[in-house]
């Protein structure tokens, strides 16, 4: 569904934004927020699950922050615009912004780094940050193989040549870049704050139009056909086992502690702090989903929701889920509410 936005500004003039797909939060943090209190405090990989959650949350944060300032994008354009769109070329490759004008297309490459930032003379991006230097790689090469990859699938599927431009957006507002050993790279490496007059300066550079109304329809629904959200479970990613995970519904509020079923009052209990509530175990089902499959058995449920009827077991599944297809109850509805 496309949204549109009418965006009012001075003497009642306005100008369109459609946002075609917008920004929800990444399949990898939905996930990591399911693993983080599934993982016992003494369990290795623990660590190391908590530092990258936290990273994902900061990175989806700065992504979400870039909303505000397409509210400035000069008025004379109509944008459509596309947020977190995986599209599968020969290889898959993801972009964090999509803008497509009828004169021209941006690409945006999202980073929300903090400290001292500075792109050397090898390629190499350095962040400096609480006396610890990290290297990433060259996020303007990253950038420019999207750029590569988007306009083969736009010759594949028979769309007239546009200008791309391709950018690097900093988003943070606790960071520090220095390009003086890259001047040239300059201009495609820019803050958040610079986008609105960035996308000013297309506007003026760009005043024919390569893109109809309606290729610019056609070329819209070919990408969010071709979008493919990531689907490689956390415990693959982590080398983590079914042993690893603690089962059972867990209180929403001492967050490790598994919560006791009361099947004649459904409710569910915690014995720690007393804490009652009637749907958890949909938390655990989506858990479940997010983590393991997005299918479950009666015997499966079971053994994760710590339930020992199958009859009970049932009918908890019936009325959250729906009937099965054979023996499996489908857990898509739960990642979709």
């Amino acid at each position: 569904m496309i949204t549109k936005h009418y965006l009012h500004l001075p003497k009642e003039e306005s100008h369109l934004i459609s946002t075609i797909k917008h920004r929800t939060a990444p399949a990898q943090l939905l996930a990591l927020k399911a693993l983080e209190p599934r993982l016992h405090h003494s369990h290795p990989k623990r660590a190391k699950v908590e530092k990258d959650l936290i990273k994902q949350e900061a990175g989806f944060a700065g992504e979400r922050s870039i909303n505000y300032y397409l509210t400035f994008l000069p008025k004379e354009v109509h944008y459509r615009i596309f947020h977190d769109l995986r599209i599968r070329d020969r290889h898959a490759f993801q972009m964090d912004t999509l803008m497509i004008t009828e004169n021209y297309i941006v690409l945006l490459e999202i980073k929300h780094y903090t400290g001292y930032v500075e792109l050397d003379l090898t390629g190499q991006l350095n962040r400096y940050h609480s006396n610890q230097k990290k290297t990433f790689p060259n996020p303007l090469a990253q950038v420019s193989r999207q750029q590569t990859q988007l306009e083969n699938v736009l010759h594949t599927y028979g769309f007239p040549p546009i200008p791309i431009y391709s950018y690097v957006l900093f988003t943070s507002q606790n960071v520090t870049l220095d390009l003086s050993q890259t001047p040239l790279d300059l201009e495609r490496m820019i803050r958040l704050e610079s986008l609105p007059k960035t996308i000013e300066q297309l506007n003026h550079r760009n005043t024919h139009p390569f893109l109809t109304t309606k290729q610019i329809q056609k070329l819209s629904s070919v990408l969010l056909k071709l979008h493919q959200p990531q689907a490689r479970s956390p415990l693959a990613t982590y080398s983590l086992s079914l042993d690893d995970i603690i089962d059972g519904a867990l209180c929403p509020h001492c967050k490790y502690s598994q919560l006791t079923r009361n099947h004649y009052q459904h409710y569910w209990r915690c014995n720690e702090c007393g804490y009652f509530g009637k749907e958890d175990h949909l938390k655990a089902l989506h858990d479940y989903a997010l983590l393991i499959k997005k299918e479950i058995t009666n015997t499966e449920a079971r053994r994760f929701l710590l339930i020992e009827s199958r009859d009970k077991m049932y009918r908890m599944l019936v009325e959250a889920l729906g009937k099965p297809s054979g023996k499996y109850y489908s857990l898509e509805t739960l990642l979709h509410e």
